[in-house]
């Protein structure tokens, strides 16, 4: 019980989060970094493999990191930063010394990580942990065979090591999400997944997969679940809350996402850089957030509900089809 109470009250807190009051927004609540351009997978359901793997390698500069810092500890509209943008970011050692300094800097500010769990040992989490209040493991199976599928790497049985000894530290399990996303090759392992995961004491978040404004190749065919009939009637009633929950995307107007690089992009969704709105290393995120006119057109068009084809926003299956409340 104390499990999906805990399940409950992180997901209330992020309902609140969407539900702010994004007319009033002047700074975002939650900054979104990527320190490397680099991941250790290459999940069917991501765009990783043909997008951001085909970009140089990059690191983040560590003055950049600071410069982001400086900034955000001056706003107290500021409350998240996370550590995880089209990458993995346990493949930059340097997290555990960033962490540090984040919570050295903004103490009561919160600190989070998704990760794909491989790198996740008990010394690297043993680090982690100190600094971070939330870890988010994503899974995406409950055996080997499928998880291969799924990620295309033979790292399950390494991940499974990882989140076992993750559940015999208290302090550590309580701050641990294990995240299932659904999609053809898992759906079937979907309740299990939940009831094992649980039973061994982590909350379990699960949503079904979406097609990254498109990016994902062949995502009808190979990702996109074999929805029964209830699972349809369920997606409609979906759409039609969603839209009652949140009349708009939030998300423009309470995040911002910052690659390796210093470039902004506009939605953690567009894997493409053909949104880059400005660089945190010429300008201020206050001042990006705030006056970049691509940025401000964008929100103006999401209020007035007119997103034609030059937002990247009107093909988006996250927000239209209320995919964000899948469970």
């Amino acid at each position: 019980m104390n499990i999906l109470l805990g399940e409950l009250a992180y997901r209330m807190n992020i309902f609140s989060f969407l539900r702010s009051d994004i007319r009033k927004a002047r700074f975002p609540k939650v900054v979104v970094i990527q320190t490397i351009n680099r991941c250790n997978s290459a999940c069917s359901m991501c765009p990783y493999v043909y997008t951001v793997a085909k970009e140089k390698e990059t690191i983040m500069d560590e003055s950049l990191y600071r410069k982001i810092l400086n900034e955000i500890s001056q706003y107290l509209e500021f409350e998240t930063l996370f550590f995880t943008f089209q990458n993995e970011p346990l493949l930059d050692k340097r997290i555990f010394d960033w962490a540090k300094m984040f919570k050295q800097k903004l103490p009561k500010k919160r600190l989070e990580l998704v990760t794909n769990g491989s790198l996740l040992t008990p010394d690297v989490a043993k680090e982690i942990y100190e600094y971070f209040d939330m870890v988010h493991v994503s899974l995406n199976a409950l055996s080997p065979k499928t998880h291969k599928i799924v990620s295309n790497t033979d790292q399950y049985n390494q991940i499974f090591d990882n989140l076992i000894s993750i559940s015999k530290n208290p302090q550590q399990q309580k701050k641990t999400i294990v995240r299932f996303v659904r999609q053809k090759a898992n759906y079937f392992e979907r309740k299990d997944f939940f009831r094992f995961w649980r039973k061994m004491g982590f909350m379990v978040f699960g949503f079904d997969a979406n097609d990254r404004l498109k990016d994902v190749k062949n995502f009808k065919e190979k990702i996109n679940v074999p929805y029964s009939l209830f699972d349809r009637f369920k997606l409609k009633i979906n759409k039609y809350l969603g839209k009652i929950l949140l009349p708009t995307c939030p998300m423009p107007f309470l995040a911002i996402y910052i690659k390796a690089n210093g470039d902004v992009i506009q939605c953690f969704s567009d894997w493409s850089n053909n949104h880059i709105l400005a660089n945190v290393k010429n300008q201020s995120i206050g001042d990006i957030f705030n006056h970049n006119e691509k940025y401000v057109e964008v929100r103006k068009k999401l209020l007035d509900d007119h997103l034609d084809e030059n937002v990247i926003c009107s093909k988006c299956d996250l927000y239209k089809e209320s995919v964000w409340l899948s469970s």
